[in-house]
């Protein structure tokens, strides 16, 4: 018997559920993993043919929740799971209260500390829920953005670049502030990506976002 390449996958995609739409319910019971940003919602629209308007709607209400889970990435899924999707980060968090407590120099120290904090503020918060808010003045030969949190360098230059004004001030810490943004490469190698609230590349959409609206 000779099976042609089409038949294979044929066969792959009957076995694995995915030659048919789903209900939401079935597909989000292995989470839908949101890296990089928005990818959840691509990744659940091919399974169950839902609208991303339906989808969004589903998140906001708390039917679907996101928080950091297994490798740390940050994932989507029912509200009814969540205990299943917090171990995760539970065991992570366990992990780094062993790594603090053997820890010997004081630089290692305060780095874990201030991981194991943020774990734990992720997992009591039950989900991420952060909305940023900028205002853009423009002054004549002064033109002013708010920005409600602690920008990395290098998106202010990028922010300062696209700027119309002779005079240009990014304000951060403006009004209130949400925390760091931090870029996306930076994830994972220092502190500001350990305490930021947002996920990874969502600050590249923020200030893309911002540069478009000057």
């Amino acid at each position: 018997m000779e099976l042609s390449a089409s038949a294979i996958r044929a066969y792959r995609l009957h076995a694995h559920h995915l030659d048919r739409p789903v209900s939401l319910r079935e597909a989000a019971s292995c989470g839908f993993q949101n890296s990089p940003a928005g990818a959840w919602e691509n990744a659940a629209f091919v399974r169950t043919v839902l609208d991303k308007e339906t989808l969004r709607h589903a998140l906001a209400e708390n039917e679907l929740l996101q928080v950091w889970s297994f490798r740390g990435a940050p994932v989507v899924f029912l509200q009814d799971d969540a205990d299943v999707f917090l171990d995760a980060m539970k065991a992570q968090l366990a992990e780094d209260d062993k790594k603090l407590a053997a820890a010997v120099t004081e630089d290692d120290k305060k780095l874990l500390w201030s991981g194991v904090r943020h774990m734990r503020r992720k997992i009591q918060s039950g989900g991420i829920n952060v909305t940023l808010r900028s205002v853009i003045f423009h002054l004549g030969d002064l033109e002013i953005i708010t920005i409600p949190g602690e920008l990395f360098s290098t998106f202010g230059m990028e922010i300062k670049n696209n700027f119309n004004a002779l005079m240009r001030i990014v304000w951060g810490y403006a009004n209130y502030s949400a925390g760091y943004i931090v870029e996306k490469d930076e994830f994972g190698k220092g502190y500001e990506s350990m305490q930021t609230p947002f996920l990874q590349g969502e600050a590249e959409l923020y200030v893309d976002h911002l540069i478009k609206s000057l």
